[in-house]
């Protein structure tokens, strides 16, 4: 490990963030210093596709909340329970996969077959929360919700058009 304020020779992913270097635990661009360090520079890489269908294509992706498994929205001390920030994928086949992070070798939590979705509607009522929406399958009922009006009704828009196509 180099000393405070001395560069270290050349960047070496951290195992926890591979954006800083595990010697000095300075940001990659930090070390980029002369054009052959400019090889140490990773291409970005495309999401990756759930295991199940292998060459699905991306139709939509970002972060979400997710309600907790097994809420009741009728009891006040359950209501306030803390949703879960997800980044989410949706595949044009219909998957719908959640996951603790947008890095593609994280495996997901959980998937929603949007082909089985039988209902997508406004959530609000039911949670008490702002830009929420219920997606519906035989199986379950899953409440997701973003930050603003306008990812909510775009998010529902998509999940629509694959849950009526």
């Amino acid at each position: 490990m180099s000393r405070k304020g001395e560069p270290c020779n050349k960047f070496a992913a951290n195992i926890f963030n591979k954006a800083k270097c595990q010697n000095c635990f300075r940001p990659r661009e930090e070390h980029l210093l002369n054009d052959s360090d400019m090889s140490q520079q990773e291409e970005p890489k495309p999401p990756e596709e759930p295991p199940e269908k292998p060459g699905a294509k991306v139709t939509a992706c970002g972060w979400m909340y997710r309600a907790p498994d097994l809420i009741d929205f009728t009891n006040p001390a359950q209501r306030s329970r803390k949703w879960q920030r997800r980044w989410f994928v949706l595949f044009e086949h219909g998957g719908l996969v959640f996951s603790l992070d947008e890095n593609p070798s994280t495996i997901p939590q959980g998937t929603i077959n949007m082909n089985q979705c039988t209902e997508v509607y406004d959530g609000q009522g039911r949670t008490g929360k702002e830009n929420c929406l219920a997606i519906v399958t035989p199986d379950s009922v899953d409440y997701v919700s973003t930050d603003n009006k306008f990812d909510i009704d775009r998010c529902g828009l998509f999940f629509c058009l694959l849950c009526f196509a």
